[in-house]
Parts: structure tokens; sequence; C-alpha cells
């Protein structure tokens, strides 16, 4: 019968390695335009639509009156900063490979017992990301990006507010917090 246990024993470290390696070749342009502040990695909400992708703050991008909430938005939102977001292609095909892993492990469970075991798997395809990131932090790869999160397009899951204290401080913890309590 499927558990709790098939889904941790899933192999997220490839996804981290993936996601890791793609990093260190999408940040190094980024890192060095000074216009360039945020970084975000919209992690999936839903295995049956799975998908890793990534955008950026640009400084000149933001157009509302500094100190009101529409600016706050611009610069805190990910989802404000660029209208097509890129694909992680690697990522994306070990992501494609654990949704279907997945998919076998989770056949035979409904309602209640899904539903936990469904978050589950999200949280750790998150948490992948989130390591990936963390490492590059630690390494000093994000330059003079200095607000670094994982986004979801519609929800509020934990991993996003641990993600967000686990990659920032200084200006965007003071500033963005209120978007992540």
């Amino acid at each position: 019968m499927p558990n709790n246990d098939n889904i941790q024993s899933l192999d997220y470290d490839s996804l981290t390695e993936a996601l890791y390696a793609e990093l260190a070749t999408v940040l190094p342009p980024l890192a060095s335009d000074p216009d360039i502040f945020g970084f975000a990695i919209f992690v999936p909400e839903d295995a049956g639509a799975a998908c890793l992708n990534y955008t950026f703050g640009n400084e000149s991008k933001i157009t509302a009156k500094p100190g009101t909430a529409d600016a706050l938005d611009q610069r805190y939102s990910p989802i404000e900063w660029i209208p097509t977001l890129p694909a992680f292609k690697n990522s994306n095909r070990i992501l494609e490979s654990l949704v279907s892993q997945f998919e076998q492990v989770s056949q035979g469970l409904s309602g209640k017992k899904l539903y936990k075991v469904h978050g589950e798997f999200i949280n750790r395809c998150a948490r992948a990301a989130l390591l990936a990131m963390k490492r590059h932090k630690e390494e000093g790869t994000f330059g003079t990006i200095w607000y670094r999160v994982l986004a979801m397009t519609d929800s509020e899951e934990p991993i996003l507010a641990e993600a967000f204290e686990t990659l920032n401080d200084g200006r965007a913890r003071k500033e963005a917090t209120i978007y992540y309590k």
C-alpha cells in the first residue's frame, strides 16, 4: 500500500543537483548586473502541472511611487517581475520523472491521504530548490542580487517563508517580511 515513506524515498537529491548545476549557468550574468536585485524560482504547486521556472527583478522596472503598496508589490512579488518565466530544462526532466514516480506510489490513495501525500511531495520538490539556492548563496554566486525566494503563483506553503528566512537578510528581511508571515 502506498504511504508517506514511499514519497520520501524518491530521489529529490537529483533534483537539487540539477537545479544547482543550472543555477551555476543562469546566475553569473544576472549576479553581475547592478540593475537586478531579486531572483525567484517558481516551484510546483500541483504534481499534475509540475514545472520549475525562474524570474528576476530589475530596479529599472519599478515604476510605482516609492513607499507605496504598489512599489512593494513590484519589488517583492516575483510574479510582477517579467511576463515570461524561463524554465529549467534539465531540472524539469528530473521533475517529470519524480512526478511519474509520485503517481505510481500514490495510486490507490484518495481524499485526505492523497492530499497529505501530495503536499509532502510538493514540499520536498520545493525543498530541493531551496537547498540548491542555499548552496549558491553560501558560495556567493548571487553577487549583487540581495532578494532571493521561492515562489508559487497561488499558494502560501510554509516552505516559502522558510526559504525567505534562509536566503535573505538585511533590507530584504526588513521590507519583505510582511509577505512571508
